[in-house]
């Protein structure tokens, strides 16, 4: 369960969150025409489709019977040039499903055959999480053919085409394993990309048998079946098994990334013909970090200063979408961040907290005290945690572990 104290002027997290769900705006798609479309989440974590046309008109929309609950909502993936918008949503029982919106607002739905109608297994990590089976949406080109893939009843995935007609042509990479094949975009000839993964891995450790995620790979489709596969983006680098095709265009150019050594990704450009071409792009100077917390003594109560880059402005009190900064100790019963259900603001330490200040690149936080029971001091040897979020762009969080020192 996700728990929350909302304080005065501030929204502080006493529990960590599996899974968050960012919120705002998130474009997935443009077509020559300037027409921009994607999702919004709202405050609820429930999705929204969208169209943006070239004069900044906002058009926001439902997919019929998208259900109104956490995560879930409408889902656009892709844009063509005649407007035709293409994605997939969820419904009440969290089953996907693909839907076609034509430019006049009118929708079909799109249920290919053998997609599953119940919930898939719990997610790696998070057994409270589990995503349904169903149709999901990924790809339109002018001609008004979609593909995407289906999840199946045994949590299997399964490529598909289909054309204007209505018809379906489903697929399968040789080897793909239950993660299965996921195609990402169609181009005007019929060629699809996309990813892959083989089998999962067994591993044992200590007669426990558990499962790690088999290796990913890109593939292109071409327009009569034969399906090509990708490993690697250059001559002489290192199969990683971690390479995805995104999207192909009506020269057969294809994109996608291939992950490093190091665990970092490097864009890359395949032709028709020629050496391909990798690229990276540094984007770290935009990302929220923290770089120093001042440090924290036993016995004293104090403002915590928290230095740094893009934290963002501090809202105004009014302003309750967060949460921005985190101040969690490991000590529970005697630290000051005690595990509080949602909206209990009984006897705990978080509702005194208050910012005195928060600039982009330094945040400070004062008032730590029971409400009833004076000062909540730190002890030595606790372990504290600060993050930092910046909701203002869904940046973060930015985290730092301290230890609580000596006088």
């Amino acid at each position: 369960m996700v728990t929350l104290t909302l304080v005065p002027s501030l929204l502080l997290r006493t529990a960590a969150i599996s899974l968050p769900v960012p919120k705002g705006t998130f474009p997935t798609t443009i077509n020559e025409r300037d027409e921009v479309a994607g999702y919004c989440v709202d405050s609820i974590a429930v999705a929204h489709g969208f169209l943006r046309d070239a004069q900044g008109r906002v058009t926001v929309f439902e997919a019929p019977a998208a259900g109104p609950l956490q995560r879930q909502g409408t889902f656009v993936s892709d844009i063509n040039n005649a407007g035709t918008i293409v994605g997939y949503y969820i419904d009440s029982k969290r089953v996907h499903h693909g839907f076609v919106r034509k430019p006049d607002g009118a929708f079909t739905t799109l249920d290919a055959p053998g997609a599953g109608a119940g919930m898939g297994p719990p997610i790696i990590g998070h057994p409270e999480l589990r995503s349904g089976q169903g149709t999901l949406v990924t790809g339109v080109n002018d001609g008004g053919v979609v593909t995407g893939y289906f999840i199946d009843a045994k949590n299997v995935r399964h490529g598909f085409l289909r054309d204007e007609s209505g018809a379906f042509i489903t697929f399968d990479v040789a080897g793909a394993g239950s993660s299965g094949t996921a195609p990402e975009s169609v181009n005007g000839t019929g060629q699809v990309t996309g990813t892959y993964r083989d089998p999962p891995i067994v591993v044992d450790n200590e007669e426990i048998h558990s499962y790690r995620s088999g290796a990913e790979h890109g593939f292109l489709r071409e327009p009569k079946g034969t399906i090509k596969t990708f490993d690697k983006p250059s001559a002489g680098s290192e199969l990683t098994g971690r390479t995805r095709l995104k999207t192909v265009n009506n020269s057969g150019t294809v994109v996608g990334s291939d992950e490093g050594e190091n665990g970092t990704h490097r864009g890359f450009i395949r032709r028709e013909q020629g050496a391909p071409i990798t690229f990276e792009v540094s984007c770290e100077d935009k990302a929220i970090a923290i770089t120093f917390v001042a440090p924290l003594i036993a016995g004293v109560t104090k403002t915590i200063t928290i230095s740094g880059r893009h934290f963002g402005s501090y809202p105004s009190a009014a302003d309750t979408e967060g949460p921005y900064v985190v101040i969690e100790d490991s000590a529970p019963g005697r630290g000051c961040a005690c595990d509080v259900p949602l909206g209990d603001l009984g006897d705990h330490c978080l509702d005194t907290v208050r910012v005195m200040r928060w600039t982009d690149t330094e945040v400070a936080v004062t008032g730590f005290a029971w409400p009833f029971k004076g000062p909540c001091l730190f002890q030595a040897g606790d372990r504290v945690n600060v993050e930092v979020w910046n909701t203002q762009t869904g940046a973060g969080p930015a985290t730092c572990e301290l230890t609580v020192g000596m006088r």
